[in-house]
């Protein structure tokens, strides 16, 4: 026999359950009389029904279905006692009344992101571009505004963002930690999308070396801070490192490195005999004397490098200054000075860089200054040695050469070019 008695219809996708309905002779029908019996419940067709004489199962072509109705094709014979029909009632699946289901019936976990309607704001949450008024510790805030906006909690002193809207472009992107980084190691854009408190550093291109025991490259200038930005594009500067020059003419100071209007000064290059003294720049370039007259080094500019060392009469030229300390000054003929040192930063990664050291002096014979934090090293072999120069992207200055003679060429030798880094928390 075909139909669903009891279980799941396919078709309905409803709930099927069984009824049973006893009839008794002379109750619910009259043996050799009756035609019909009335069911409870209509099982909406006969292919639902199974109809029992006194349990003898009877065929489904011996009997009709009209609603309630069960009509045979003939009066029940005489002498059966019960009639019992059972059939399958569909039943729909019912739709939980609005506010009635609790949280306590939604399994951990079950509802994902992708459940929650776009824009829907969770209870306790403020959506407003501005402070809520009076907040207690613990309330969240939603500012849909760019920049800083984004989702606040107050910790009972102060609104503490924990993700904001904040999005930018340019340079080489690094993330580190809590912070992400624009790296510029050459001029470019830095796109902003609204308000944001960043970081900057800005390293200027150092100074170059120069020749006839001179005095090394004075670093680029060096500056930190913090500013907050606005919707725009901000131009990136970064400046090149100073060129050297030869025996007749005299090697170039490193060039600025800019962004948000602030801008760091290039090193100062070495002195030479030809073209004593070292300059100035955002640090200084060393000196160099000869003739019996000591050569002090070129001024650094406040804030963001130190002056230069003095040369010293013999032939021995000082160190070009660095962002964390002073070139150092010639100690005799055979000794140049060091090249003053940088300083460290870690906007770029996790670990602190250091930028920004002077290149050291050259000399005749004897020792050479040393440059650290990106500066050169200087030489002390006549014209058999060439010096080293800035590192690219500290802002190093390069290192003196101790030869002598018109024809000693420092044009490959230079000072380290700049480099700008964007900071900020994310």
């Amino acid at each position: 026999m075909g139909g669903f008695l009891l279980g799941t219809d396919p078709t309905l996708r409803q709930t099927r359950v069984p009824t049973v309905d006893t009839f008794v002779d002379g109750a619910g029908f009259t043996a050799n009389s009756s035609t019909t019996v009335t069911l409870s419940f209509d099982p909406g067709t006969e292919q639902h029904l199974v109809i029992s004489f006194d349990g003898i199962v009877q065929h489904r072509t011996t009997y009709s279905l009209s609603g309630l109705v069960v009509t045979f094709d003939a009066v029940i014979p005489s002498g059966v006692v019960e009639i019992e029909a059972t059939y399958a009632v569909t039943v729909s699946t019912p739709t939980p009344p609005d506010g009635s289901i609790s949280s306590a019936k939604l399994q951990d976990g079950a509802i994902t992101a992708s459940k929650i309607a776009a824009g829907v704001v969770p209870d306790g949450v403020t959506v407003s571009s501005t402070e809520p008024s009076s907040p207690a510790a613990g309330d969240l805030w939603y500012d849909p505004d760019t920049g800083d906006g984004g989702l606040s909690l107050y910790n009972g002193t102060a609104w503490v963002v924990i993700t904001d809207n904040f999005v930018a472009t340019g340079g080489t992107i690094l993330d580190h930690g809590i912070y992400r980084s624009h790296l510029f190691t050459s001029s470019g854009t830095f796109q902003a999308n609204g308000a944001k408190s960043i970081n900057y550093c800005i390293i200027a291109g150092g100074g170059a070396g120069a020749t006839w025991h001179g005095g090394g490259g004075g670093a680029g200038g060096m500056q930190t801070g913090t500013i907050t930005t606005s919707a725009q594009a901000y131009t990136v500067v970064v400046g090149a490192g100073g060129a050297g020059g030869n025996g007749s003419t005299a090697g170039s100071n490193g060039s600025p490195s800019s962004v948000f209007g602030i801008t760091s000064i290039g090193g100062g290059r070495g002195g030479s005999y030809n073209f004593e003294p070292g300059q100035a720049g955002g640090s200084g370039g060393g000196g160099v004397a000869e003739s019996g007259v000591n050569s002090a080094g070129g001024a650094g500019t406040s804030g963001q490098g130190n002056n230069g060392g003095a040369g010293i009469t013999g032939h021995a030229g000082g160190g070009g200054g660095g962002k964390g300390s002073v070139g150092v000054t010639a100690t005799n003929a055979a000794v140049a000075g060091n090249g003053g040192t940088g300083a460290a930063n870690d906007y770029e990664s996790s670990v602190a860089q250091r930028y920004a050291g002077g290149g050291g002096g050259g000399c005749w014979s004897g020792t050479a200054g040393v440059g650290v934090d990106g500066g050169g090293q200087g030489t002390a072999s006549g014209n058999g040695a060439t010096p080293t120069s800035g590192a690219v992207n500290t802002g190093g200055g390069c290192g003196g050469f101790g030869g002598q003679g018109g024809s000693i060429s420092m044009a490959a030798f230079g000072g380290g070019s700049g480099v700008v880094i964007i900071r900020y928390a994310i």
